[in-house]
């Protein structure tokens, strides 16, 4: 129960604010694989191109030390949502690059070679299907950091002298950017985590994602939650142990407002209800006194957005 309202508590106070603490502001890219241009690259290759900032299918083996995708069009498609043409007319010719939509299959198909024939749609040397390709920003992907909330989207770093703004729309777990470019800067608010970890037990065997609280023996009683990052047997503990585990880390400013707004809590579930009204009001001022640092001591504050033409 109490891990319950702490994880209820905790999600509360992350969202209230942009707490300087949680906003992340880095590069973020669509692929993972940036174009090494003394690397070989196969057909079916895809790669995020720092000239052009754009993202690159490989249509034809390329040679090292040259084949930049943006100069070389018979071996590399621009991959996004891009014009495509349509026809029924077996005799239509196209040039190297164009693409073209396969109504038997369904695919927009890359022009190899110019004065290719659509009646050879289908033929491995004359056109190649491009791969579906969502151009959006995952919210969460195998090698980024998870974004919570994004609160802003820029072509380039943000300073005060320059605006690079871009324009992005949030899908339901990932973000559309102006352009479709293959990199921007993100400036978003980290994910928040879900405190669920039942104590270490040294006999168990845990698997990747499994929360445990863990008290250090030295420690007076006190712990903290972890989670595990690589399957642990029974007896690898989290105690100086990070390749199993990960210790979950929550801001220190939370610390006072959360130590005393589960006093509040616990007390209004035993039934003392002016007791809790008196922890969580203590619980509040500290909260505000938090506020008070960033947005009058520091004279941080959150900028309104707003839309013009």
């Amino acid at each position: 129960m109490l891990r319950a309202i702490l994880s209820d508590r905790l999600n509360g106070v992350w969202h209230a604010f942009p707490w300087p603490s949680l906003v992340v502001l880095e590069r973020r890219y669509r692929l993972q694989e940036k174009y090494d241009y003394a690397k070989v690259y196969v057909p079916g290759d895809q790669v995020f191109d720092a000239v052009t900032n754009l993202s690159w299918y490989c249509v034809l083996a390329t040679v090292p030390t040259g084949d930049h995708p943006n100069e070389t069009p018979t071996k590399w498609a621009q991959l996004g949502t891009l014009p495509f043409q349509t026809t029924n007319d077996p005799d239509a010719a196209f040039g190297v690059g164009d693409r073209v939509f396969n109504p038997v299959d369904g695919n927009i198909y890359y022009c190899l070679v110019d004065g290719a024939l659509f009646a050879d749609i289908d033929q491995p040397g004359q056109f190649t299907p491009i791969p579906p390709f969502d151009p959006a920003f995952p919210l969460e992907d195998s090698w980024q950091t998870p974004m919570e909330e994004v609160l802003g989207v820029w072509e380039t770093p943000p300073s005060f002298l320059e605006h690079s703004d871009l324009n992005f729309t949030l899908l339901d777990s990932a973000v559309r950017v102006q352009f479709d470019p293959g990199s921007a800067w993100f400036r978003y608010r980290a994910r928040c985590p879900e405190i669920k970890g039942d104590p270490w037990d040294e006999e168990a065997a845990y698997g990747i994602s499994d929360q445990v609280y863990f008290t250090q023996p030295d420690n007076a009683g006190t712990g903290d939650f972890y989670e595990c990052i690589m399957g642990a047997p029974p007896g690898e503990g989290p105690s100086g142990n990070p390749l199993f585990w990960r210790r979950i880390e929550l801001p220190y400013l939370f610390g006072p407002y959360l130590s005393r707004a589960l006093h509040g809590d616990w007390y209004e579930l035993d039934g003392q209800a002016e007791k809790a009204a008196a922890a969580l009001y203590a619980a509040n001022e500290r909260l505000q006194l938090e506020f008070d640092k960033i947005e009058r001591q520091q004279r941080q504050q959150e900028p309104w957005t707003v839309a013009t033409r």
